[in-house]
């Protein structure tokens, strides 16, 4: 009995929840999706964003109830003083790119921002207003970049090199649209998707190897495939969720950012909606298959290159070798807080 409590203590001092837990975290998180989804009652309520409603919450109950930090933002390095006016720039940005949307394609925006879309964006977006107000994001401009990059640059590869084009004449591209959903989806996609497979199954970045990884990407495949149930194949479901989760997860790793990672999802998916899935070109198989699986094989190719680094970075396992260090630089300030707070798992320096 003693070892055992021994045990549970080191597991609940690391950032990490244990490995049994990880491991049971997909199948709760795969199976609520797939309930809740037919309960039409709640379905109603809360709209198509349902289950990422869902894996937010089975995540944030694992991360808690193991005690656990959530680590929302990164530990550092912080800033000085908790930074009010910067704290207002993501709702500021968030409003310009919803703003911009305005005359676009009003009715199908319409339809995905539904009630729970609507919570996961204000809760995602204060999320990332404390993070800015906390934490230098300059420190993180290379990394948003290469977010950027392996976000936008395969599906735009795919778009403009298949033959037919008859996708393209039907739904032609809108900014607005691509404003709308990138700013709500980086927004929601923190507090849901990003907390469930990143933080919950990838576990702490700065120990967290290319096993992690590859449980990670895995497990989002499969759920991936459940979120959608018949809208188009299910193996197109889980492979494409399998590679923008090895891409996504490798950048969380090696950013050591969760932020980053909402990014990388967030311009992705907005790629997805308005490159392919205008008019509901996927439902009804107007989207050529060379394109998708074009879109999904550069991908993949981009994940494979940065879980490479992640291996030089922290090898294979699970976890790299205990008493690792982050690579992310701690407070600048030195003083260090003792307590975790909810947000992230060592407030740096405390507010003045």
């Amino acid at each position: 009995m003693m070892a055992w409590n021994a045990f549970s203590e080191v597991q609940l001092s690391q950032h990490d929840l244990p490995v049994w837990a990880r491991v049971l975290s997909l199948p709760l998180m795969i199976g609520a999706t797939w309930y809740v989804e037919r309960l039409d009652t709640v379905v109603g309520l809360v709209g198509e964003s349902l289950p990422l409603v869902t894996v937010g919450v089975v995540g944030a109950t694992m991360i808690l109830g193991m005690r656990a930090p959530l680590n929302l933002w990164p530990p550092g390095p912080s800033r000085r003083k908790f930074s009010l006016n910067l704290g207002f720039l993501p709702g500021i940005v968030l409003s310009v790119l919803i703003l911009l949307s305005i005359g676009t394609d009003a009715p199908r925006m319409a339809t995905e921002f539904d009630r729970g879309a609507l919570v996961l964006t204000v809760i995602g977006g204060a999320s990332w207003a404390v993070a800015v107000a906390m934490t230098e994001q300059l420190h993180y401009l290379k990394w948003y970049g290469a977010a950027v990059l392996v976000a936008i640059v395969p599906e735009l590869l795919a778009y403009v090199a298949t033959p037919r084009l008859g996708l393209a004449q039907s739904s032609a591209f809108e900014f607005g649209a691509y404003a709308f959903f990138a700013g709500t989806a980086i927004s929601g996609f923190l507090v849901t998707q990003e907390l469930a497979f990143r933080r919950v199954i990838v576990g702490d970045p700065a120990r967290a190897g290319v096993l992690a990884l590859l449980g990670s990407a895995g497990a989002y495949g499969l759920w991936h495939a459940a979120a959608v149930p018949g809208a188009g194949p299910w193996l197109l479901h889980v492979t494409a969720g399998m590679a923008t989760g090895l891409a996504g997860g490798a950048l969380f790793v090696l950013s050591e950012s969760l932020l980053v990672s909402a990014v990388y999802f967030g311009l992705h998916w907005a790629a997805e909606r308005t490159f392919f899935w205008g008019d509901g070109a996927v439902e009804s198989g107007q989207v050529p298959p060379e394109m998708t699986w074009t879109a999904i094989l550069l991908t993949l190719v981009a994940g494979c290159v940065m879980g490479w680094l992640v291996y030089r970075k922290n090898g294979w396992s699970l976890h790299a070798v205990h008493g690792a260090t982050s690579a992310v630089p701690r407070a600048a300030t030195g003083n260090m807080a003792v307590e975790p707070n909810i947000g992230h798992g060592t407030s740096d320096a405390a507010c003045d």
